[in-house]
């Protein structure tokens, strides 16, 4: 038991941040749980079974009310490990645009802007919400952290890039949320 408790703790933070990231998509804690319980398992892990008999019993989903589950966001807004892993690292702008869908969700990105400021191309439209700054930050860190000679100010315009392209292109994956896999 001693031998496997290392390995036991990082899949369990990557579960954690795995189910975070669900949560934060909308997806109730009983689908998240046989998705870890899966992944875990895959991974081949001999405590997968035992963690999966001590938390069968619990088939409520998860509930938090909107303002709670936005001060955590705001509070507690990290980038895993997991989702880093999951990126193109082949080029700054590829990077970023997957690490903003493995964050948010299409329609998140559509309707918000970098800023928060008007567009100057169209002055008609009413402006979008700004992203939380704490959350760009985060992300122009991470970028940085990668790319060393990539500044802020290009990692901010390939961000607003990814934005304004969830704003043009239509939602395709709509169906897939209908209900039909229910």
């Amino acid at each position: 038991l001693i031998s496997v408790l290392p390995q036991a703790v990082t899949h369990f933070e990557e579960l954690v941040g795995m189910a975070e990231a669900l949560l934060k998509a909308g997806v109730t804690s009983s689908t998240s749980s046989l998705h870890s319980h899966a992944v875990w398992k895959a991974s081949n892990n001999p405590l997968a079974d035992s963690y999966a008999a001590m938390h069968s019993n619990s088939s409520s989903p998860v509930t938090l009310n909107v303002e709670d589950e936005e001060q955590q966001t705001e509070k507690q807004f990290k980038i895993e490990k997991w989702q880093i892993a999951l990126c193109n690292k082949s080029k700054p702008q590829k990077f970023i645009n997957d690490l903003m869908q493995a964050l948010y969700t299409h329609e998140y990105m559509a309707t918000h802007s970098l800023t928060g400021a008007k567009s100057s191309s169209s002055k008609d439209k009413a402006a979008k919400p700004a992203m939380n700054q704490n959350e760009v930050q985060e992300i122009i860190g991470i970028t940085k952290q990668l790319f060393p000679n990539t500044d802020d100010a290009l990692i901010r315009r390939m961000m607003g890039q990814k934005l304004n392209n969830c704003t043009k292109k239509p939602i395709l994956s709509k169906d897939l949320n209908s209900g039909a896999f229910q």
